[in-house]
């Protein structure tokens, strides 16, 4: 458990596209944030596959760690798939070159909106408290 966050930062970079099932996410990772009294700022960006950038921007600066949330729904190419596996292979070298942690709130791929609303809480529930997970491991 974090005993004492006052120094740290957490970045919540989310997807504006999608927005219905992104702004639910936002708010539960937001409520968890609170609830810890942690430090915050929520950073929006067009599209899931714009989070990386900002995780970079927001690590290479004073942020302590960064929970990325985006919802990425399958239409009728394999466009979720090429997002999916670009985000998520870019997260995981951002946060390897700042040595900081990047929770992975990402829904997708090959998911419907049905599944995804039935999801988006829990994925951002869980990647908020593998985030804060990880930076009691670091302290």
């Amino acid at each position: 458990m974090l005993a004492n966050c006052d120094f740290m930062k957490i970045a919540i970079i989310v997807s504006k596209f999608n927005e219905e099932l992104t702004s639910e996410m936002e708010s539960t990772s937001e409520s968890i944030l609170k609830s810890k009294k942690m430090k915050y700022t929520i950073i929006r960006v067009p599209g899931a596959y714009e989070i990386p950038l900002a995780a970079s921007r927001a690590l290479g600066g004073n942020y302590a760690g960064a929970i990325a949330l985006g919802a990425i729904v399958k239409g009728s190419t394999a466009h979720d798939e090429v997002i999916a596996h670009s985000i998520a292979k870019s997260l995981l070298d951002v946060s390897l070159k700042f040595n900081k942690p990047i929770a992975f709130g990402v829904l997708g791929p090959k998911i419907n909106w049905q599944q995804a609303k039935e999801r988006a809480k829990e994925y951002a529930k869980r990647s908020t408290e593998t985030l804060l997970d990880g930076l009691s491991q670091t302290i």
